[in-house]
């Protein structure tokens, strides 16, 4: 049986609506406010995960960054794999 970690779930989802409020509506304009009326979530829930708008910023640019990071290395793989299947023919 497959476990689902509701706490993760939750986080995502806080995450998944301030990305597109940030995107959307601008960073400074988006207001902790707004994303818990768009999640219905309370005050003290939304503090729970993220003590401040600052801190899904954070998190969204972690998310960025390691995202970029594993792109680069596949791209670096793949361009070690076409050179060596080049060096091999010769």
């Amino acid at each position: 049986m497959i476990r689902i970690d509701r706490a993760e779930l939750t986080r995502n989802e806080i995450i998944r609506v301030a990305a597109n409020r940030f995107l959307n509506d601008g960073y400074t304009a988006t207001t902790v406010a707004s994303m818990e009326k768009a999640l219905n979530m309370s005050t003290g829930n939304m503090t729970f995960y993220f003590p401040a708008k600052e801190h899904m910023l954070a998190e969204l640019v972690d998310i960025s960054g390691r995202y970029q990071h594993k792109l680069m290395e596949e791209e670096a793989k793949d361009s070690y794999s076409s050179v060596r299947l080049a060096l091999l023919k010769y």
